[in-house]
């Protein structure tokens, strides 16, 4: 091996730890993710918070994030901490906004 092919193998290894270590960062989604929370528990009651977390288990997280814009246009319009009632509420409009209708046919022959 030539001098020139030892330095080609460094750079391309060197990329390759780049682009791992950059996959693992996950490009700042969890660290959005983890400011949404501090932002919601700081608006919403616990109650309310622990609801719209579970929100976040069993609908999924774009379920959530679109809750959770939802909630923060809401404080930012009326300035008030928000209770379990009110998220009920947001959650209801949301889901009504987002629902699929899921028709199934059989066909028999």
């Amino acid at each position: 091996m030539t001098r020139n092919d030892l330095e080609v193998a460094r750079r391309k290894k060197k990329r390759e730890q780049l682009n791992k270590s950059g996959a693992s960062k996950g490009n700042g989604d969890e660290g959005a993710d983890a400011q949404l929370d501090a932002i919601l528990r700081q608006i919403l009651n616990p109650d309310a918070y622990d609801r719209v977390s579970n929100v976040k288990v069993v609908k999924g997280p774009t379920f959530y994030k679109l809750v959770a814009q939802q909630i923060v246009m809401y404080y930012n319009k009326y300035r008030l901490k928000l209770s379990d009632d009110t998220v009920k509420q947001i959650l209801s409009s949301v889901s009504t906004q987002v629902h699929k209708d899921y028709k199934i046919k059989f066909v028999r022959k």
